[in-house]
């Protein structure tokens, strides 16, 4: 009865140790270069002269830009000034005003429900 003898496999071991980090490998093939920009145009840099204009109106746009945001920031401040005079008016008229005013223009606070844990025993 060669047979009888059944082999099981058992549990695995335990895992061994990492092994080395093997060689670098070689670099692979380099491609070929890609394609060239266009050239640029011939000749020498223009002379002070010719870009003069060009500075000039450059500078002058800048100055624009400057004075449009002076300009902006003085509507703004303004702006905020009619506001706050606006604001301060009200808060006069309405300490002045009748108390029963008050209940119309009182802001009804929202109450707030605290969530009960259902899992404490």
């Amino acid at each position: 009865m060669a047979d009888d003898t059944v082999t099981r496999q058992g549990r695995q071991g335990p895992q061994g140790a990492r092994g080395e980090i093997g060689p670098q490998g070689k670099p692979g093939v380099r491609g070929e270069a890609g394609p060239r920009g266009e050239p640029g145009p011939p000749g020498q840099l223009p002379s002070i002269e010719q870009v003069m204009p060009w500075l000039h109106l450059l500078f002058d746009a800048y100055e624009d830009y400057k004075r449009l945001r002076e300009r902006e920031a003085q509507e703004a401040s303004e702006r905020e000034a009619a506001e706050r005079e606006a604001l301060e008016a009200i808060e006069h008229d309405d300490a002045s005003g009748d108390d029963e005013d008050d209940d119309h223009h009182r802001k009804d606070k929202k109450k707030k429900h605290k969530h009960k844990d259902k899992d404490k025993k």
